[in-house]
């Protein structure tokens, strides 16, 4: 059972960090995040409101990963974020609209491709891992 805990520990470590520094290097880039942005739906103003509510979800699934109680929830929600964000980096490259990933900032962003492909797969499989932590102390609760 301890390994168990240990293996759900890494993949909570995992996320958190992925998104920390995904909003982090967003924030530190701001200009490149928001030109990306643009050119993803062209509207400055939408570009803008939808750049701030990125930083602040990946800023909460972060946080949220604190609580164990939450990695179900947790792991669920960031494995329909990477895919919904693969999928429109994708899209965006496609329909000629970006060829750089927006998703580390200007920091580790890279061309979209294979790259971006796997980074996701990979980060879909560790939150949807997450995603199956029951949490003991309430399984304690529900068995008393």
């Amino acid at each position: 059972m301890r390994i168990n805990n240990y293996f759900f520990n890494i993949a909570a470590f995992i996320i958190c960090g992925t998104f920390c520094f995904s909003a982090v290097t967003k924030v530190l880039y701001w200009s490149y995040t928001i030109d990306l942005m643009e050119k993803l739906v062209v509207d400055k103003s939408i570009a803008l409101i939808l750049s701030i509510l990125i930083v602040l979800m990946e800023f909460i699934l972060a946080i949220s990963i604190y609580d164990s109680q939450y990695w179900k929830y947790t792991g669920i929600f960031s494995s329909i974020i990477l895919f919904v964000f693969g999928a429109i980096a994708l899209w965006g490259k496609s329909a000629g609209r970006i060829t750089q990933c927006p998703c580390f900032g200007k920091f580790f962003g890279g061309d979209i491709g294979i790259g971006l492909i796997i980074r996701n797969f990979f980060l879909i499989i560790v939150g949807l891992i997450l995603a199956r932590h029951i949490n003991p102390t309430i399984t304690e609760k529900r068995n008393i």
